[in-house]
C-alpha cells in the first residue's frame, strides 16, 4: 500500500513538472535555434559569394529568419515573469563559462595546426574567462543585464492589471516604432536589438503573453482554427511585405513610409509581429504526449547549439567549411 501511494506521489509530481514546463516554448526555441544557425550560415558563411543571382532568394530567406532575437526575448518574459532567483542567472553564467573554455581548449589543442589563423604559440587568452564582457555572445552579455533589473521588472507587473499592462506596452512600442523607425534615419541609433531595454521591452510583452493568453482552447471550433489561420497569415503577410517594399524604389508616400516600419532590422515592427506570431501559434498547440517528451528533451539544448556554433573559435572552423560544401554543389534555387 505504501509502495502504491509513493508511485502516485511520484506520478503526481511528474504531471505538475509537465504542467509548469510549456512544450509549445520548447519547440520555439527549438526553431529559434534552427533559425539563428540558418541566419548565421547567410550572413557569415559568405553563402551569397558565387550566386549572386540569386540575391533576392537569400534577402527572403534572411527576411524569414530575422524573428529569433525578438522570439527568444517574448521568450524570456513568458517563463521569467514570476520569477526573480539570481540562481537561474549564475547557472546560465556557468554554462557560458564552461563552454567558452573548453571549446577553446579542445580547439586550441587539435586545430591549431590545421587552420593558419592559430599560432602554434596560442596561449589561453583571459578573455576566455569573461564571456559577459566579450561580444561573441552578445545576447546573454544584453540578457545578463536585464536579469540584474528584473526584481524591478516583475514588481511593476505585479502592480498593473491586464489594461493597464496592454496600454503600457502598446505605448512603448508605439514609440518604439514611430521614434525608431519613422522618425529615425538610422533605424539603429536608437534602441537596437542590442540594447538591453529592447529585450526589456521583449520581456514585458512575453510577460503579458504568459499571464493572459495561455489558456488553451478546449473545443476545437471553427474559430480554433481561424486562429491559427490568422496568426499563419500575419506571419507570412508580414514577410512578404518586408521583402516587397525592400526593393521597391517609386514615390509613393505611404508606401515609403512603411518601408521605414516593415525593415530588416530584428527589432522592426515586422520582425516583432512575426515573433508574436510563432509564439502565439506553437503554445496554444495540443502536443502529442511522445512528441512533447521529444520536445521537452532538445528545447533546453537549444541553448547548447547557440554557444557551440557561435564561439569564437568555432566560427573559423564551421562556416567556411559549410561554404566549401555548398559551393561545392550544383545548387538551383
Amino acid at each position: 500500500m505504501l509502495l502504491k501511494e509513493k508511485n502516485l506521489i511520484k506520478k503526481q509530481k511528474q504531471k505538475q513538472k509537465q504542467k509548469e514546463r510549456n512544450v509549445g516554448i520548447d519547440l520555439c526555441r527549438i526553431l529559434g535555434m534552427i533559425d539563428i544557425i540558418v541566419f548565421h550560415i547567410i550572413i557569415c558563411g559568405n553563402v551569397r559569394g558565387p550566386y549572386q543571382r540569386y540575391e533576392k532568394n537569400f534577402k527572403f530567406m534572411d527576411i524569414l529568419t530575422q524573428w529569433h532575437i525578438s522570439t527568444f526575448g517574448i521568450i524570456s518574459g513568458v517563463v521569467g515573469f514570476k520569477t526573480n532567483k539570481y540562481s537561474n542567472l549564475l547557472y546560465l553564467f556557468l554554462c557560458v563559462l564552461f563552454y567558452s573554455l573548453s571549446i577553446h581548449y579542445i580547439v586550441k589543442k587539435y586545430y591549431k595546426n590545421k587552420f593558419s589563423y592559430y599560432s602554434p604559440n596560442l596561449g589561453l587568452s583571459k578573455d576566455y574567462y569573461y564571456p559577459v564582457t566579450r561580444g561573441d555572445y552578445w545576447y546573454f552579455s544584453t540578457y545578463f543585464g536585464m536579469y540584474l533589473f528584473l526584481p524591478l521588472i516583475n514588481k511593476g507587473l505585479s502592480l498593473v492589471d491586464k489594461a493597464e499592462l496592454r496600454i503600457i506596452i502598446l505605448s512603448l512600442y508605439g514609440i518604439l516604432f514611430i521614434w525608431k523607425d519613422i522618425m529615425s534615419k538610422d533605424p539603429q541609433k536608437y534602441c537596437s536589438d542590442t540594447c538591453f531595454t529592447t529585450l526589456s521591452m521583449y520581456f514585458i510583452l512575453g510577460a503579458y503573453i504568459g499571464k493572459y493568453n495561455l489558456k488553451y482552447t478546449k473545443n476545437k471550433s471553427i474559430f480554433y482554427y481561424l486562429y491559427y489561420l490568422f496568426w499563419t497569415i500575419i506571419f507570412f503577410s508580414s514577410s512578404y511585405i518586408t521583402y516587397y517594399l525592400f526593393y521597391y524604389e517609386g514615390n509613393n508616400k505611404w508606401k515609403l513610409i512603411f518601408k521605414k516600419i516593415f525593415h530588416t532590422v530584428s527589432n522592426s515592427f515586422a520582425m516583432v509581429l512575426q515573433s508574436i506570431s510563432i509564439i502565439l501559434i506553437f503554445l496554444k498547440i495540443k502536443y502529442n504526449k511522445n512528441i512533447a517528451k521529444i520536445i521537452s528533451f532538445f528545447g533546453p539544448l537549444s541553448f547548447s547549439a547557440y554557444l557551440i556554433h557561435n564561439h569564437q573559435d568555432i566560427r573559423p572552423i564551421l562556416f567556411p567549411s559549410i561554404f566549401r560544401n555548398i559551393s561545392s554543389l550544383n545548387l538551383s534555387f
